[in-house]
């Protein structure tokens, strides 16, 4: 149960914000694309709702030769509220984690207890936000205001089966990203990451792409993290029941009679 809270915030924000747009799947053209082409058409292909529900998800994390799973759902609302409710026993509560516009909330049910995470850090204000939503929802993700972007600046590789599309962040330039596009679908099927000269940098494969509701959905995620200290973890989501047109009804988390304690407390423990 501990470690699996490590990666609820990752979790909870799983189909990201939201602006009302279905692109039809356009299907690869003959000839080699310039990067501009490549990121238009990668920009028109990405999954786009208003809000999601996944009533059931599994998740199976590996960390220290341990490996965990456990079940849950999420919940997003628009552009405002996205909830994750960790679930492993008999359908009851244990652990919520809820992401707001400027914070994370997270509430230890069992031991009434609840930490809240700005999302402040490193001086990239709430854009932290849209980068995880983006990470985990299939589309092209960046820290950096994405108007600086400069195709020119990008370098780009075609195989049989793939554009290879990597870059510099433009603002933060530690910061290096690798993209494996199909070339006939021009759907992200892999990302990376990177600290430059580091080996710290977070990977993830989406897997199983089918409609639900007639949006395109990846309904397997495959992500592999390695962290400052050299550890790696890894953890597959999976899907189970997905729905993007179904009313979303969340109602906030009450803490009022909680205890707010550090989040490395809430961790630790």
């Amino acid at each position: 149960m501990k470690r699996g809270i490590y990666i609820v915030c990752m979790m909870l924000v799983l189909f990201g914000g939201c602006k009302s747009r279905r692109a039809a799947e356009r299907k690869g053209a003959g000839k080699d694309m310039s990067v501009t082409e490549l990121l238009e058409a990668v920009r028109k292909n990405e999954p786009r709702f208003e809000h999601a529900q996944a009533g059931k998800i599994s998740v199976t994390l590996v960390y220290q030769e341990r490996k965990m799973t456990f079940g849950g759902s999420i919940s997003v609302l628009a552009d405002s509220l996205a909830v994750l409710s960790v679930q492993p026993l008999f359908g009851i509560e244990l652990f919520r984690a809820e992401l707001r516009k400027d914070s994370v909330l997270l509430v230890d049910k069992m031991n009434r207890r609840y930490a809240v995470l700005p999302l402040r850090l490193q001086g990239m204000d709430l854009r932290q936000r849209k980068t995880l939503q983006d990470m985990v929802s299939n589309r092209m993700f960046t820290v950096c205001d994405a108007t600086l972007l400069e195709p020119r600046r990008m370098a780009l590789q075609k195989t049989d089966t793939h554009y290879v599309l990597s870059f510099d962040d433009p603002e933060y330039g530690m910061l290096h990203y690798t993209y494996h596009i199909d070339a006939q679908t021009f759907r992200i099927k892999e990302a990376q990451l990177a600290v430059s000269g580091t080996t710290v940098g977070m990977h993830v494969r989406y897997d199983d792409m089918r409609p639900a509701d007639g949006i395109v959905f990846p309904h397997v995620f495959d992500f592999a993290f390695t962290m400052p200290d050299g550890q790696q973890m890894s953890c597959r989501i999976s899907l189970l029941r997905l729905s993007f047109q179904e009313q979303v009804h969340i109602v906030p988390a009450n803490v009022g009679r909680y205890e707010q304690i550090g989040l490395f407390d809430l961790l630790r423990k």
